[in-house]
């Protein structure tokens, strides 16, 4: 952790780290300004993350839409959009069953939703999610409401979460 925190503390003060970047290219940290990491994102030579590469791959070989295979290889994913996205798809295979823990993560759960148009509508994937479990169904009964929080207020919409995921609904 020192040997990390040194790295991370020797580089100039308005130096980042892009952790969608890592993922994207497979690393384990990526650095630098915002302007660089910017430059390094929009590189037609960028490296991609071999499993990345195989869930894109898996997709296309179903004839899935060309936007989900974007996102599979250069969206902004996390364990609860994959999750979505293997319910839905069965891609990627290692997902494992997960929920939008906050704002964040929620955003990535609505970017898978709008990548697989063309394969499930909005109200078909969140009935595919309810059946996942209780904290899905309890997501999937209030999506409208967390969508419309989000875009208002990052704080409310998390507060807004953690109510559903107590009380068992936005209405208890």
């Amino acid at each position: 952790m020192r040997e990390m925190s040194a790295i991370l503390m020797s580089g100039p003060d308005d130096e980042v780290m892009d952790t969608h970047l890592s993922a994207v290219i497979g690393a384990a940290m990526v650095l630098g300004t915002r302007e660089a990491l910017a430059e390094l994102r929009d590189a037609p030579d960028l490296p991609a993350n071999p499993l990345r590469v195989a869930d894109r791959d898996a997709a296309e070989a179903k004839n899935l839409p060309e936007d989900f295979c974007e996102w599979l290889l250069k969206g902004e994913r996390g364990a609860s959009s994959d999750f979505i996205a293997q319910c839905v798809t069965g891609i990627p295979s290692g997902a494992q069953a997960n929920f939008p823990h906050d704002v964040g993560d929620f955003q990535r759960c609505q970017g898978v939703i709008k990548a697989l148009r063309g394969v499930e509508s909005e109200a078909g994937i969140l009935s595919i999610m309810a059946q996942q479990s209780e904290k899905w169904r309890n997501l999937s009964e209030n999506w409208s409401i967390l969508k419309d929080m989000a875009g208002k207020s990052g704080s409310q919409c998390y507060t807004f979460m953690q109510s559903i995921f107590r009380k068992g609904g936005a209405n208890d």
